[in-house]
């Protein structure tokens, strides 16, 4: 009987110390049951099995702007183009709001890309290849295409918005300028507007532009809860309780945060919070709203949501 309580000690000690990842001191050798004087002098340090949770790395905690191409419809005011461009990303910056970039060039000069080598591609196999080297070359065009649309999305999942502006009319000593916010992965409007801007006037421009940062800053605001949670989850789709009396619209991104973080309600990420996914809102209701998972994939119902 001695044995085998001895034995069954021996088992339990040493299955509880692998599960709470305890090391050994080399005073004692795992051959033999240790001492109560041995446990006294080295005693176990109790560490608490957690769960982890997958995490994302945001790209920022702010809502990311794109500039997007700078049109002007009416071939007039092409001088123009660059400083609305300047003062824009000025302006937008000065609301705190946003974060600004532009690599709308970039995002242009793949879609074209992309559009170029489907068209080659269908050519290819409109004319059925008949020779290995002509199989090849479709294959290859393919693997590019693939390439090239991974690049693409991996570039929209960091965008939040992407803004547009074009010169739509012109006349004497006036010209109309068109605003458009829009996010590059649902295609929603979030903010329309258009202006009238005297070109002859360098003042008048900026103050313009500056009025028009403000309204759009003003159409997405931070939501007046800090904190949100997922009430229901569909697959990628969630459902939170924030909505319109939150100043929630359809574009917005939000954060999912796993439920056993620290966040109190700081509009910037805390030491110990855990990003878990990001989110899209399509629909929105008075106290609740839908969205759609773009990235992350470790998330659960009753676990945080924050506006970005």
């Amino acid at each position: 009987m001695l044995i085998r309580y001895s034995v069954v000690t021996l088992a339990t000690f040493w299955v509880t110390c692998g599960l709470l990842g305890c090391s050994f001191p080399a005073s004692f050798a795992p051959t033999v049951a240790p001492s109560k004087k041995q446990l006294a002098q080295h005693p176990v340090p109790f560490v608490p099995i957690l769960l982890t949770r997958k995490a994302i790395i945001p790209a920022s905690q702010r809502m990311r702007v794109e500039l997007g191409v700078i049109a002007d419809a009416t071939d007039k005011h092409e001088k123009l183009v660059g400083p609305l461009r300047d003062i824009l990303r000025t302006e937008l910056y000065r609301t705190r709001r946003f974060e600004i970039f532009s690599t709308d060039e970039i995002t242009q000069r793949r879609a074209e890309q992309i559009h170029d080598m489907e068209e080659k591609r269908w050519q290819r196999e409109e004319r059925r290849a008949s020779t290995d080297e002509q199989k090849s070359s479709v294959a290859e065009d393919s693997r590019a295409l693939a390439e090239e649309r991974r690049r693409l999305a991996e570039h929209l999942r960091t965008v939040d918005a992407v803004l547009h502006i074009v010169i739509t009319s012109t006349g004497t000593n006036s010209m109309t300028v068109d605003f458009r916010l829009e996010n590059p992965k649902s295609l929603t409007v979030m903010f329309a507007a258009s202006a009238d801007v005297n070109p002859g006037s360098d003042r008048q421009l900026r103050e313009t532009i500056a009025s028009m940062a403000e309204s759009i800053a003003a159409s997405v605001p931070p939501s007046t809860k800090e904190l949100g949670k997922i009430l229901i989850q569909d697959d990628k789709v969630i459902t939170i309780n924030l909505g319109e009396k939150d100043g929630l619209i359809p574009g917005m991104n939000v954060f999912v945060i796993a439920g056993n973080s620290r966040s109190q309600g700081d509009t910037v990420m805390r030491l110990g919070d855990t990003y878990v996914a990001q989110a899209y809102i399509v629909a929105v209701y008075g106290i609740t709203s839908h969205a759609v998972v773009f990235d992350g994939e470790d998330y659960r119902v009753g676990d945080m949501v924050r506006v970005k």
